[in-house]
This record gives structure tokens, sequence and C-alpha cells, in this order.
């Protein structure tokens, strides 16, 4: 669904050499029913809503059941079964006062009220409360005026009523200004419109109650054109300000040249102006922020007028005023503008050979043929456009006539292929200031090899940068390629100047910037592409494979972004060199299978770096990340990893993931996760755990351990967070295993205890020597504040104190508690 801008009281701008403006009737029949029903032609409605239907192209408006009211004022009516029939409620006259709303106090306390009862396009109305009821006399010809109660301010002019029993016509309406527009999505207010409902005759039953089957026809007492534009481009014309119309010979407005509409009333069935002076030029101001507004083709602006009626053809002027320029435009029509219709005027920006808004110039056909080097008609000279954009390719002549006499050119945009360019841009222009070039059609990028000041080259659908382009250009700093497949060897080598190599303000290869939905299909790097240009960022979504020196023999690069998910990283000298330096922040490894131990992949000390994404089935090897991300970092996929092997997470002290692996692992490797952050491990599967692979995790608090025999050597020592440990087939306890953890730790044993090494509890434990014939018992009465649950059949158990041999040596310590509990 397109969308809507709502203005109202202001004047149209039409687009020149059009036909006659397209009607859009949104009018729909009357729908008999209970209540009052009616086609609405203005909605308005409390909403706001209007829309252009998909189905049939023409504007429709809703009524709201939840929120729309409207007010009766009747002649020749009785309410509610009582009532003086032959004034207008009461009153000879009524005005809004200082309100900010027009209310039934406002009008009298004999105003009917009536509520929408169904959503649509139809209304259906009904009494709000039985006081509300209408009814006809059969010697009285009724009338009514009907007007939103719950509505904004109708604007500064009163409503006025000049009714008498002879003279049911002359009730008056106001109508406010509304002559700027604040952003596209605001909705000018429509529902503050007032609405009128013709006379009614015919009624035969003094019984008949409006809130039974009258028909209400609703008007509005305007006309409304609908703008909207077709090949807008904000960077070519920049934001629309404002669009003015101006006739010739009929009024399009009342009361000032802002086009505020004064009063009106319907005279004889039609619509006529009361009071107010007349003018034939309105202006809508498209305001944001007083610069204008951020256009599309798909916006559409409405515009409200009192009607226009023309007996002959009448021709007017319409401008559009652009950020860049205004674009002055004739018109001519000889059909009357009617109230309650919406009348479309589209502004082609295709349609005309070229356009000029100051000092910029658009071609959409052809360039004008000069007189005397300036424009046709005019003392303007080709020399001082400094923005040239044409949208076809220009013809060899017309490249000639470009580069003779459109000098003050700073900013170029051509649609033709790099070759019409040859290898200096003097062979288009002879102007020195020009700094920015765009191709929006060249599939090769263009071999530039001097111009002083040049700094941007925009190749919008460039495909292929040519071997050496842009080798030692040191004047341009940014290329935007978006679209580039291919750049050949040394493209880029020795171009120090270069911030940007690819799309938008980032230093980058080519690829995608969060959230700015851009896409990469460079899959091929020559040799030495980028020797010496000094990237921070590398981004290429579909690169699969590199040369053997890319970025030439530099190492510790300066990148801090290598994102290539298709990568496979295959090429040694490569990976050094990608994986160099110490400010990586953030690595895309999804093109890899297996990282670290033997592989040439490693992010071991990389501390900067946050992010990793990994591949769903990746290997990880030793060393793989040792002592990275130590300001923060997550492990994409972690959980999907197929091993774990010798230090691959050793000093990552951001690493907080809580891991559960989903492929089937049975070994953590030695020092794996010391001195990370992990909260939570599953070792649901796992039947070996290296040494020290958990050491000094002190965000762990608990563990349950099915499978494993063998607590080795320091495997948890300093995890002084660890509460609770279920160990359920650990015999074996070696050196530093259960040292350092929380006091108070319970720890439960299901099976018999075989092994335990002298220091498996703490590290003090175990200082003289012993023989089986002569025990000593080594550091008797030594406290450990751990509670134990054992096996029934634990042997050295008394009481708190557990004793125990190792090698030649026993060993006696005191826990909090040892409980006796499992078979």
């Amino acid at each position: 669904m397109k969308k809507e801008l709502f203005t109202l009281a202001s004047a149209a701008l039409i687009f020149a050499g059009c036909a006659n403006e397209e009607l859009l009737d949104i009018t729909t029949p009357k729908v008999e029913s209970e209540g009052i029903t009616f086609g609405i032609i203005d909605d308005a409605i409390t909403r706001g809503d209007i829309n252009k239907d998909p189905a049939d192209g023409k504007f429709k408006s809703y009524w709201n059941a939840e929120i729309d009211e409207i007010s009766i004022a009747y002649f020749g009516v009785e309410k509610n079964g009582a009532g003086d029939i032959t004034l207008w409620n009461g009153f000879t006259g009524a005005t809004r006062g200082a309100s900010s709303e027009v209310t039934a106090k406002n009008l009298g306390t004999d105003i009917a009220t009536y509520k929408a009862t169904r959503t649509g396009r139809s209304g259906y109305f009904t009494a709000k409360e039985p006081a509300s009821l209408l009814t006809f006399k059969e010697d009285k010809k009724a009338a009514f005026r009907v007007f939103r109660t719950n509505k904004a301010s109708l604007g500064n002019t009163d409503l006025i009523y000049e009714s008498t029993d002879e003279n049911v016509e002359t009730m008056k309406l106001a109508v406010a200004a509304f002559n700027t527009q604040d952003q596209p999505s605001k909705k000018a207010p429509f529902g503050n419109f007032v609405m009128v409902a013709d006379t009614i005759g015919g009624i035969n039953s003094a019984d008949l109650a409006v809130g039974e089957s009258l028909n209400l026809s609703f008007e509005r007492a305007f006309s409304c054109l609908v703008f909207n534009t077709k090949g807008y481009n904000v960077d070519t014309y920049g934001k629309l300000v404002s669009i003015e119309v101006e006739l010739t010979t009929n009024d399009i407005a009342w009361d000032d040249a802002t086009g505020k509409v004064d009063i009106a009333k319907k005279t004889d069935g039609e619509w006529v102006l009361s009071d107010g002076n007349g003018t034939k030029k309105v202006t809508l101001t498209l305001n944001q922020s007083n610069s204008g507004l951020e256009w599309s083709d798909d916006y559409y602006a409405f515009m409200q007028i009192l009607p226009v009626k023309r007996s002959d053809l009448e021709n007017y002027t319409v401008k559009f005023e652009f950020e860049y320029g205004t674009i002055p435009l004739a018109k001519s029509s000889n059909r009357s503008w009617l109230a309650n219709n919406f009348y479309t005027i589209e502004l082609d920006l295709t349609a005309q050979d070229y356009v000029v808004l100051g000092t910029t110039m658009i071609v959409n056909k052809n360039m004008p043929t000069l007189e005397e080097g300036n424009f046709p008609g005019t003392s303007t000279a080709a020399s001082t456009i400094t923005t040239f954009t044409s949208d076809v390719p220009l013809s060899a002549s017309q490249l000639a006539d470009l580069k003779e006499n459109y000098t003050g050119i700073t900013n170029l945009t051509l649609a033709n292929p790099a070759a019409d360019l040859g290898t200096n841009l003097e062979n288009v222009t002879k102007g020195s200031n020009i700094t920015t070039l765009t191709l929006t059609a060249a599939t090769t990028a263009p071999v530039i090899t001097s111009l002083t000041g040049f700094t941007t080259l925009n190749g919008l659908a460039v495909t292929s940068v040519p071997a050496g382009a842009y080798k030692d250009n040191t004047v341009i700093n940014k290329l935007n390629f978006p679209k580039v497949e291919t750049i050949g060897a040394n493209a880029f080598e020795g171009a120090t100047n270069i911030t940007t190599i690819g799309c938008d303000n980032e230093a980058l290869v080519i690829g995608t910037i969060e959230g700015k939905n851009k896409t990469s299909v460079l899959t091929t790097i020559g040799d030495n592409a980028f020797a010496g240009v000094s990237l921070t960022l590398i981004d290429a979504p579909a690169l699969t494979s590199l040369s053997n020196l890319p970025f030439g023999y530099k190492m510790d690069n300066l990148w801090t972004k290598v994102l290539l998910p298709k990568y496979d990283w295959s090429e040694n000298m490569v990976c050094v060199q990608l994986l160099s330096g110490t400010a990586l922040t953030e690595i895309d490894l999804s093109g890899v299978s297996a990282i670290g131990g033997n592989t040439s992949i490693s992010l071991e000390n990389k501390t900067a770096l946050t992010k990793v994404i990994l591949n769903e089935n990746t290997a990880i090897g030793a060393k793989a990340f040792k002592g990275a991300g130590t300001t923060g970092f997550e492990v994409e996929n972690i959980n999907k990893i197929t091993s774990v092997g010798d230090e691959a997470f050793s000093g990552c002290t951001n690493l907080t993931a809580a891991i559960d692996f989903e492929n089937v692992i049975t070994e953590i490797g030695k020092e794996a996760f010391k001195g990370t952050a992990i909260t939570a491990f599953d070792f649901t599967g796992i039947t070996t755990i290296g040494e020290g692979a958990f050491q000094n995790v002190a965000t762990l608090t608990s563990v349950v351990i099915d499978d494993v025999a063998t607590l080795e050597k320091n495997v948890f020592n300093g995890a002084n967070n660890l509460a609770t440990m279920s160990l359920k087939n650990v015999t074996t306890i070696k050196e530093g295993a259960l040292t350092g953890l929380k006091t108070g730790a319970i720890i439960m044993f299901n099976k018999v205890l075989t092994d335990i090494d002298g220091k498996a509890f703490h590290a003090t434990l175990g200082a003289e020597a012993g023989t089986e014939g002569d025990p000593i018992i080594v550091n008797t009465n030594t406290s450990l504040g751990y509670n134990l649950y054992v096996s029934r059949n634990q042997e050295g158990v008394n009481g708190n104190v557990l004793t125990w041999k190792s090698g030649d040596k026993y060993y006696q310590a005191t826990f909090a508690s040892i409980v006796k509990v499992f078979d």
C-alpha cells in the first residue's frame, strides 16, 4: 500500500503536457439499512485513514465504530417526542468560542448525537441515547446539518447559523487552512471538516424515526488534489520543499495566498464561497525541520481547495520546489474541479529531455543544443552547472559538448561504459574541480590515471576491476563498487590514500554492513591487489578463494573485522596475513571445519577479539582461542562444535557461555576452559577431562559428571564458587583436582574411592614419609570445609575424618561432614 501525505487548503502542482486530471471517484452508493446510512466521500474519520485501494486504484476512507460520532442540527424534525420544530435547535446563531473541539455543548443542548455502530466505508449511525432519537412531522419539510462532534479544532472561524423557517439552506460552514505538511507519515486532519446533508423530502410517516430508515448522503465542500511523482531520486533532486499552483482565470481558494479556505455554503445544489477574498495562487509547504521532506514515488500529497468551475480551457502554472532547484511547468484543463472529488496530478520527471535545477542538471533523454554556451532561450551558461547527471548514455558528440562547455562540474554521473572515458577524465570534461564520478551502467571500472582533486568513484554496476587500474593512484580515496565480482592483480597496489573500497563510508574491501542490507558477490582477488592499502575491514560474504599474496607481504595488519563466511582458509600465507595484527575484534570462520591444533588457523592471544562465528560442526583444536577475547567474547555456535583440544579456550576470561554440546563429544582437552567465565557446563557423554580443564573457573557453581572415572590433576582447582558436585563414577582423584572449591561445598561420590592423591583436596597435605608397617599420619586434623557423601563401603572414614594412603604416605583430613549413603 502506498504511503499517503495529507495536506489541506493549499495549491496543486500539475505537470506540463499531461491530459486532463484523472478523476478518482471515491463515492460509494447509499446503503439501505437501519439507522443513518450514507456513502462517505471525505473520510477523514478520526483515524485519518484514506488509502489507495490496490484492487481498483481509488482512494477510499472509513468510519470507525469505536470512535466516530456525529451531531445533527435539524429543522422540521421532533427530537425525543418534543421540541420546537420550527427553528434550528432553537438557535439563530452558534459559535465555537475558545474551545479546541466542536462539541454538542457548543451547538446547544437540543443537538442530536448519533454514534457509529459499524466500521467501514458506509456509515451506520444510531442514536447515542433515546433522547437523541429524531422523528418527522408529516406537514413539515425536514432538513439537517450534520457534523462531527469528536474532532479537533475547525480553525479560527466560527460556525454560523443563518437559518429561518423559509430559508434553511444558508447555514454556513467554516474550514481551516492546512497549507503545510510535516512528514510523509503524517496525515492531514480531514476529520475537522463539517459534513452537510441534503434537504430531505418525501417523508410520509409521522412516526418514522431517523434511527430506523433515514438515508443521508454526505458531502464536503472541497476538491482535493492528489500529487505523486515518477522517476524521483532524492540524491538528484534533493528533498521536496513545496508545491505551488497558480490559475490564470479562476480563483483556486479564498482568504489569503497560503490557501486558507474561508466560508462555504450550498445554494441550489452547488457549493459556493461566501465572503473572503479570492486568490489564484496558493502554495503547499512540505516542511521537515525547515528543509523539505524525504520524498518518494510511493508517497502522495493531498491538497484541499474550494471547487474551481471552468467553462473554457484554462492555462495555469505549477511549480515543484526541490531542495536543489525548482521545476516550473505549464498545464491546461477545461475540466472543473468539483466538490467531493480527488484529482490526481503526477509529476513525471522522466518525461523531459533534461531538467535544470539551479546548478544541477539532469539529462533524461537528450542534452540541449547550447546557444553560444548558454541554455536555449536563456542567459544561463552551461559552465555554471556543478552537478551533472545523465540517465542515458551520451553520444560522442554530446561527450565532446560536455567537455567543451560544462567546465564547472564537481559531481559527474554518467550512464556510459568505462571505455567512453578513456584513461583520463579530461576526455569528458576540462574542469579541474571534479571530485566525484558516478557510473550507473558501466560494468568494468574505468582506468583513471590522473585528475587533480578527484577523490570519489562510484561504480554502481561495476562487476570487475582491471589489473593495475588504480595502482599508485594517491588522489582517489573512496571507491564504491557494490556489485564487483573480480578484482585484478595490483588493482589498488600503492593507492595509499584509499579509505574505502566497496560501499558506504567504511574502510573495507567489499560487502555487507550490519543493518544496511548491502550484499557482495566478490569471488576473486588477484595477487597484490591491495598491497600497501591500510584496510580495517574485510567483508566478502561470497569469497571462496584468494590468490597467494592479495595483500602483499605486510604483516601486523590494521583490520578489525575479517568476515569471510565461505572462504576455506586453505592458503597458509593468506591465513597468516588475515590473522595478523592485534586489532582484530570480529572474525567469521564459517567456511572452515577445524581451527587450532595442526591447522594454520589460530586466534591465540587475540585479546581484542569480541566475536567469532563458527561453522556448526567445527573441530576446535589445541590453543585455537588461547588468551583471546579478554575484553568481551562471544563464540557463535560454540555448542555445535565437535571437539575441544588442549588449551582451546584457556585464558578467555570473558567467555561467559553456558556450554551444552549438541554433538557427541567425549573428551575435554587439558586446560581447555582454564580461567574462562563460563557459567554452566553439561558433562553428558564426557568420559575424559584433561588436567586443569576447569581450573580457576570462578563462575561455575554446580557440576554433574556421570561417566568420568578419573579427576585429573587440578581439573577444578580454584573453582572457588563451585558449591555442588555429583561425581557418579569417579574412583580416582589426582593432585589438586578438588582444591580451592567453595567453603561448605557438597561433593557426592557414588563409587568407592580407591585412588586419592595426597593433595587431591588440599595443596598442603602430605609432607612426611611413612611405611605400611609403621604408618605416619601426615597433617593430622587438617580441617577442610567440604561436606562429603560417600559409599557405605568407603574405607578410612571415622566420623568427619578421612584417612587414605597415596604412594608410601598416609594422609588424614577433617571435613565439615562425611556421610555414607551410596552403595
